[in-house]
């Protein structure tokens, strides 16, 4: 009876999983088809876009099809993280043949590491006295105006480039045009850095080119979108005479004396400064500081350096903490074509960051040597004291 039982009781559930003979065979040809059909729709789906494709791609052009499409029941389908469009071109270089071609022929134009922006100033300005960085003119200078200055300035446009060529090699520059809608001298077009790095490791790195100057750190952090007002510091527009850069080579490099501490450190040779005009008038004074003595301002002939000498600057940032930055520049160089006029500027600055609170500042001191005497001028030596009490 017992073993009665447990027969039935086998058949019973057997029978719950294995339906009749002739629904399975309808179960089995019904997929078979739906599955043929399945395959004949993406079959005649592939080889329609491949049709379609404007880059003409088939099976032919490329061989035989990947191994992902032949293993999945023969079908053609591309893998999804393979362009296979269009066959690779080969890497343009001097060698490439054809006259329209010849425009791609630069060292490093193939690189896919470049970066390409800007930024620009839109200033309004309703001011009721004289401004001192709008370029606008005084007050009241433009007839029906009054004693109220109102205008627009798009003050700077500033498209740069950045570029990786290689590991170790990198490429960085920008240009800055200032008041680009003006005709004559009011506009100013410039290359305001241009340099190449060459990567050793972060204690030591190499630079040379158009060299952004490390004399304070706004100097080196002067762009509009980092800072909270459209007008640069007054000691950024006179003493320091933002933005300032030379021609020049030198090396960078960054150690770590503790655990958390940082030291940076930037030093460069670079062109000099250029105090006089052609004819031997000077470009210092108070009205414009040293700003005119830049070397992106230098009226020489050939547009090189006015004497044989050439100036250093250098700039060492302590970081105790994270936080915490103390740093002191330095420039020195000569402005004169004899060599014998020295210019110096001494810079101090800070930054203390505390959450959401920031204290920044910067001090600089500039000492210029004869400064007020025209190139014509005997030196002071051979001056009568009435002279000298007359320059004094």
């Amino acid at each position: 009876m017992r073993t009665q039982m447990s027969l039935w009781a086998f058949v019973l559930v057997l029978s719950m999983f294995v339906p009749p003979a002739g629904a399975d065979e309808v179960s089995v040809d019904e997929r078979m088809r739906k599955l043929e059909q399945r395959l004949h729709e993406i079959e005649q789906r592939n080889r329609h876009s491949q049709e379609a494709s404007p880059f003409g791609v088939g099976p032919s052009e490329f061989g035989e099809a990947p191994e992902s499409s032949r293993d999945s029941g023969g079908s053609s389908l591309p893998e999804i993280n393979k362009d296979i469009r269009r066959k690779k071109q080969a890497p343009l270089s001097f060698g490439s043949s054809g006259s329209g071609t010849m425009i791609y022929a630069k060292p490093f134009v193939n690189s896919p590491k470049a970066v390409v922006g800007g930024y620009f100033d839109l200033q309004y300005r309703n001011s009721r006295r004289d401004v001192i960085d709008n370029g606008a003119g005084a007050a009241g200078e433009n007839p029906g105006i009054g004693s109220t200055n109102s205008s627009f300035d798009q003050q700077r446009f500033v498209p740069f480039i950045y570029a990786d060529i290689t590991e170790h090699v990198k490429f960085a520059s920008e240009i800055e045009i200032e008041h680009g809608i003006r005709e004559g001298t009011e506009t100013e077009v410039s290359l305001e850095f241009a340099h190449v790095d060459y990567r050793i490791n972060e204690p030591v790195n190499l630079r040379a080119g158009i060299i952004l100057l490390p004399v304070g750190k706004f100097n080196l952090l002067h762009d509009s979108p980092l800072n909270d007002l459209t007008d640069r510091p007054l000691v950024n527009q006179f003493i320091i005479p933002t933005t300032m850069s030379e021609t020049g080579a030198g090396f960078y490099g960054t150690v770590y004396p503790g655990r958390y501490s940082k030291l940076d450190y930037e030093f460069y040779v670079t062109q000099g400064p250029n105090g006089y005009e052609p004819n031997g008038s000077a470009r210092i004074g108070e009205a414009s500081g040293l700003k005119n003595s830049r070397q992106r301002k230098s009226f020489t002939a050939d547009g090189l350096d006015n004497n044989r000498g050439k100036a250093v600057v250098g700039r060492v940032a302590y970081s105790p903490f994270l936080g915490v930055e103390l740093a002191g520049s330095g420039y020195h160089g000569t402005y004169d074509p004899e060599s014998k006029r020295s210019l110096s500027i001494f810079v101090l600055d800070w930054t203390l960051q505390r959450g959401p609170f920031e204290l920044i500042g910067e001090a600089a001191w500039a000492y210029v040597k004869n400064n007020s005497r025209s190139l014509e001028e005997p030196p002071p030596s051979t001056l009568t004291p009435d002279a000298c009490a007359h320059n004094a």
